[in-house]
């Protein structure tokens, strides 16, 4: 694999440590340039001869070890437990550890009602059966809040940037104006700070090269909205001085300290003003960012490959309930209580719902957060989850593997469903396999879809399980 190969594929996994050895990259006399960095080779600004280059990686996940080595023609690859059978093509899937249950957690853990990130992971030592999901119902839906009256754009902006968050600015910035910069004489106030905010927008929306631009007179950067508002001088000092959090109280173990209190009255303000709909999502979000900060990731085939990846829980019409900053897969959210820990994704899912009135919700998430002991606990915790999921992810679960289905007419699916009724899963041959998990839904009853025939030359209708088209 190349470096670009193996790091887009750690950004994906939840490990415990990783090696990477990097073989020199074109000639070898650049093994050490790094494209922005002076303080050492980052992996986050590595050059492109360096991503390029082949890789050497071993990935410690705690019960499994899985070693590659890129050769000459770039196909050896071996694993030092079970044989990897990938998913897609090209694509290397790594095995997960089997979940890890010790004597003291064999018995199904309590249901902590007053938090879902205390509780220890259950343990997922299901019987597997041939059959559809019983009919469940699960209890006190949510209410759904409907605004008085439509708001416009400027009234729905003041509902989060309101007199508290405003004030709460102003006083930040003084004091770090004041005490940390020794600018004694600095002082700004709630209508200062709202015009300048109202700037930065402006600027969002007209970019030009340079900022000092909009306070040009030229014919073709003028802009008197901005110029007439404020001089540039203030504004430069504005920007230099424009804090949100007390430096004398930051959390040196948080990477995003500088901006925590900042995104926690944000939060609450989503929470204030959520409509409280039942259908929410759970993914990615990311923010583009190119300068310098020990937070900012890289993904390879995102729209935005560069920036600050956030984890958001939102509605399906966009609206963000809670979001947190990723800082990496060893800070925050640790969700810890015994030897047995929740994965990273599954921590991410019970954080963001973690402050949701205590209702029944009904989550959509994607394979790298789905898991069957994550839908068996939010299950007891009357919260409906959906979500596609890895195979290797599936509790030895007897269900046709990828190979089998694929042999399959398209449209077929196979199902099983646990013992004891709370959680499903569907295998269903479409384009690809494809494999959807739930604690609410069933593959009954099922739908059509349209999809085109390359071997008939024209479209056909195939069967769709229920869960897959929720």
């Amino acid at each position: 694999m190349t470096v670009n190969d193996v790091l887009a594929m750690l950004e994906e996994e939840d490990f415990i440590e990783a090696e990477v050895t990097m073989s020199p990259p074109g000639d070898g006399q650049n093994s050490d340039e790094d494209s922005d960095a002076e303080d050492g080779c980052q992996p986050d600004h590595l050059n492109a001869a360096q991503l390029t280059a082949a890789a050497e990686f071993r990935i410690n996940y705690g019960s499994q070890v899985v070693n590659s080595l890129d050769t000459d023609d770039g196909n050896s690859c071996e694993t030092s437990d079970d044989e990897i059978d990938g998913l897609t093509e090209n694509v290397l899937e790594v095995v997960h550890p089997p979940d890890v249950i010790t004597e003291e957690d064999s018995s199904r853990p309590t249901v902590n009602d007053d938090s879902l990130t205390a509780a220890v992971p259950p343990a997922t030592q299901h019987t597997w059966l041939k059959k559809d999901l019983p009919a469940k119902s699960f209890n006190s839906k949510p209410s759904l809040r409907v605004p008085k009256e439509p708001l416009s754009p400027v009234a729905i902006f003041n509902a989060f940037f309101d007199d508290e968050t405003m004030e709460y600015m102003v006083r930040m910035t003084n004091t770090y104006a004041r005490r940390d910069k020794g600018k004694h004489t600095f002082t700004t106030d709630v209508n200062e700070m709202r015009l300048f905010l109202a700037m930065l927008l402006l600027t969002g929306y007209v970019p030009l090269p340079r900022r000092k631009l909009y306070w040009e007179n030229s014919d073709d950067v003028v802009n008197s909205a901005m110029s007439s508002a404020m001089s540039r001088n203030r504004f430069e000092e504005l920007v230099a001085n424009l804090h949100v959090c007390d430096n004398e109280t930051l959390d040196k173990s948080d990477n995003m300290a500088k901006i925590r209190p900042f995104f926690s009255m944000m939060n609450e303000k989503c929470l204030q003003y959520f409509l409280n709909q039942e259908e929410l999502s759970v993914d990615e979000s990311m923010l583009p960012y190119y300068g310098r900060h020990s937070g900012k990731q890289r993904i390879i085939g995102k729209p935005v490959r560069m920036g600050y990846k956030m984890w958001v829980l939102a509605t399906s019409d966009g609206y963000v309930v809670q979001f947190e900053p990723y800082q990496d897969a060893k800070k925050g959210g640790q969700c810890r209580s015994s030897a047995v820990s929740w994965g990273l994704g599954e921590r991410v899912v019970l954080d963001l719902l973690e402050e949701l009135p205590k209702e029944s919700y009904h989550v959509f998430i994607d394979n790298f957060f789905t898991s069957v002991r994550l839908l068996e606990y939010l299950n007891d915790s009357n919260i409906q989850a959906t979500g596609v999921i890895r195979q290797n992810k599936l509790a030895k679960c007897s269900i046709e593997g990828p190979k089998v289905l694929e042999k399959k007419d398209r449209g077929y699916y196979d199902q099983r469903t646990s013992k004891n009724g709370t959680i499903t899963v569907v295998g269903w041959h479409d384009n690809r396999s494809v494999y959807v998990a739930s604690n609410a839904l069933s593959a009954r009853p099922t739908s059509h879809v349209s999809r085109w025939c390359r071997k008939a030359g024209s479209r056909v209708n195939i069967e769709q399980p229920g869960l897959i088209k929720q």
